[in-house]
């Protein structure tokens, strides 16, 4: 993301939008059909 040069902060402020970092792409993408969703994570820590 080579807006993060000018703009370091978006890193924290919006991680999710102009704050990535890396982008990955699956070589198939059914590997990510057992992967959580941010809510069954959360879920996992809370116990």
């Amino acid at each position: 993301n080579d807006t993060l040069e000018d703009a370091p902060e978006k890193v924290n402020n919006t991680p999710y939008g102009d704050g990535w970092m890396i982008e990955i792409k699956a070589e198939n993408p059914s590997e990510l059909d057992d992967l959580m969703d941010n809510n069954a994570y959360l879920g996992t820590l809370k116990g």
